[in-house]
């Protein structure tokens, strides 16, 4: 199915949402600090996460420069019995770019407080609070189309028509958002030095990400929301689902306690010899801004319907007059009054989106070991392992459709009186466990190498084939399974130990590689195409359904010229004949390795005492080598095997900086 939209905003973005979650999850690699627990930063192997006073945060926390920048003031009180309180106001800034259907952050002001008795080895208590405002534009006021191919696509034949209706006047709703959601945090922390060489941190955090809002904040107006807890995420429990006012999205989760420890030993008391270690259970705050797009889309208020051949209501396709954004309303999406005992306009099936009431903030076990040995004074070795374990992960479906449901032709859903239903609760699971080895070696004068290897294999259920049943989707997650760097820094000979003009001209050069070798992520074929068409093989209206495992074996990678040639043929993989799902396990294929050079040349002029020119001149991609950066995945492709895009190829620049 050939996916095309005009004249409107993002279209829904609950599947979206879910495979960032899994990609973020994938890309979670190791982190060599035992008492540091983070997201990592896509293709680096090490993450890196910054802590202001605590220990294994699970979201970023406030650096002391931070506090610097953006301080407004600092005030210390003394209380009897020697207990210290300090408390500082400063603002934390967040800021998203904004698009006419994009989203803003506003800057929330936070408080954070820090209070310690006496100095005589009692343990601080730290305490912070973050509201945030959030600012969005909706998707809908305007229409938004979706064409079954080119050929429909070039002559304006939409096959399914999708927009939010003002209850009020019947035209396109106000599309603007503003609500807030408030994280308060309590954590202690303390270092215990067991004897020489052996030290013990320990602490224990509480988080309550407080349940989101689902009223307006500058805007109040009564919303609506199906209540239902995790028990009813079945046939029968969403069939009797109905819309009703809500206050709030979920109930409020209280028991959000992450103990976490973690030590370093030298065992020989050498100080060649480290080992490190550290378990911790943290909490995953979710993804508030999407939460609010899609509460705030619920009926009477406002609604989002679907028009098209599978629905029963023909599409209406126009253009809204020049300067305006009119466009032509579609009447059978339209209802005429509301039904107050499903919370619908008469005649319409809207889209609901709701928490399960007994929604619990995501808990994650995370743990690490490294050790660290210096096998000669040039030489030091290291090896590290990862693990993180999400058991209750956050996980959001559609969940009012049924097995079979379009045999007939039509879409009639599980829920009648309803479109999608857009169901967040607790239903999703990963486990990642990541290996690095590692060795830093100073090679020559002036030359100093370090080498890593790390192996990743991470396994989510984040997939949405078949409903209420996610563990068919249980797959590899991981973006690549193993990764080989090398960076090194060479001071250049030339000149080296001697003074003069000629030496102060051209010698002093330091050269700086890196290389990055990556295998492929994961490959996955799917079809797009309709119930009947090829593809929607379980017949529920949810498409990209993966096929059958090919009848003979086939090679479950290939090589980067295999990709750019079309490494497999779509007509390999058999289709379901009956209403079932496809038998091809989520993630069978693994897609294009990555490799490249970057590299630097740099030096400094002295002008003098504090003032010095570098000039620095970078070439990235060195080799000037193809790099896949995504293959065709739609079976109903022409293209399907095949490499459609790339990663930059060589790029080079050359800077001068004055530094006093």
């Amino acid at each position: 199915m050939l996916h095309q939209q005009r004249n409107q905003g993002p279209v829904d973005r609950d599947q979206a949402e879910n495979q960032r979650k899994s990609k973020r999850q994938s890309q979670r690699a190791l982190d060599p600090t035992p008492c540091t627990a983070g997201r990592s930063d896509g293709r680096r192997v090490f993450a890196h996460f910054e802590n202001y006073s605590e220990m294994g945060s699970s979201r970023p926390a406030l650096s002391p420069l931070a506090l610097n920048e953006n301080a407004l003031f600092t005030r210390q009180l003394t209380f009897p019995h020697r207990l210290i309180v300090s408390l500082t106001i400063f603002l934390q800034k967040r800021s998203l770019a904004m698009s006419p259907h994009g989203n803003a952050t506003s800057n929330p002001l936070a408080l954070s407080s820090f209070s310690d008795s006496s100095p005589s080895g009692s343990i601080p208590v730290n305490a912070t609070a973050a509201p945030s405002v959030h600012n969005s534009y909706l998707f809908g006021d305007t229409p938004a189309y979706s064409f079954s191919n080119m050929i429909d696509f070039a002559g304006d034949n939409p096959n399914v028509e999708t927009r939010a209706i003002d209850a009020a006047t019947g035209k396109q709703r106000d599309p603007f958002v503003e609500a807030m959601d408030q994280q308060l945090s309590f954590f202690f922390q303390n270092t215990w030095q067991i004897r020489p060489g052996l030290t013990l941190n320990y602490g224990l955090r509480w988080d309550n990400y407080f349940n989101y809002p689902v009223t307006g904040l500058t805007r109040e107006r009564p919303t609506f929301a199906p209540q239902f807890t995790a028990s009813q995420v079945n046939p029968q429990g969403i069939t009797a689902l109905v819309n009703q006012k809500a206050e709030r999205s979920f109930n409020s989760d209280l028991n959000n306690f992450g103990p976490r420890i973690s030590l370093a030993w030298d065992p020989t008391g050498k100080g060649r010899t480290v080992i490190r270690g550290g378990f911790f259970v943290l909490y995953d705050e979710g993804y508030t801004l999407n939460a609010y797009r899609n509460l705030y889309r619920n009926p009477p208020v406002s609604t989002l319907v679907q028009a098209g051949p599978q629905f029963g209501i023909p599409t209406v396709y126009g253009f809204a007059p020049e300067g305006t954004r009119d466009f032509p309303i579609n009447p059978g999406l339209k209802g005429s009054a509301i039904d107050p005992q499903y919370g619908i306009f008469v005649g319409t099936r809207p889209n609901l989106a709701g928490y399960t009431q007994d929604y619990r903030t995501p808990m994650v076990y995370d743990a690490n070991a490294a050790v660290e040995h210096q096998l000669l004074n040039d030489l030091a070795i290291n090896f590290a392992y990862h693990y993180r374990h999400t058991p209750h992960e956050r996980f959001v479906f559609d969940a009012n459709r049924f097995n079979g449901d379009l045999v007939d032709g039509r879409l009639d859903r599980l829920n009648p009186h309803y479109g999608s239903i857009t169901t967040y609760t607790n239903l999703g699971e990963t486990t990642d466990h990541g290996l690095i080895v590692g060795a830093k070696k100073r090679v020559a004068q002036g030359w100093h190498l370090n080498a890593s290897y790390g192996y990743n294999h991470g396994v989510d259920n984040f997939g949405f084939t078949e409903v209420f049943n996610p563990s068919v989707d249980t797959g590899r997650s991981e973006l690549s399974t193993n990764t080989l760097k090398f960076n090194s820094i060479w001071d250049l000979p030339l000149f080296r130990g001697r003074t003069g003009g000629l030496a102060t001209a051209l010698g002093g050069w330091q050269l700086s590689t890196i290389l990055n070798f990556e295998g492929g992520g994961r490959f996955t074929p799917t079809s797009g195409a309709a119930y009947g068409s090829g593809g929607d093989f379980n017949a529920d209206g949810l498409r990209s359904d993966r096929p059958d495992l090919p009848a003979s074996d086939v090679t479950r990678s290939f090589s980067k010229d295999e990709w750019m040639r079309g490494a497999m043929k779509a007509s390999i993989f058999p289709r379901p004949n009956t209403v079932r799902i496809g038998t091809l396990p989520r993630g069978y294929f693994s897609g294009p390795g990555y490799a490249r050079v970057d590299a630097s040349l740099a030096k400094s002029f002295p002008i003098r005492e504090g003032l010095k020119i570098q000039f620095q001149a970078q070439a990235s991609n060195l080799l000037n080598r193809v790099n896949i950066s995504a293959v065709s995945s739609a079976l109903t492709s022409a293209a399907f095997g095949t490499a459609t895009s790339f990663y930059p190829m060589r790029a080079l620049q050359m800077s001068l900086k004055v530094i006093f």
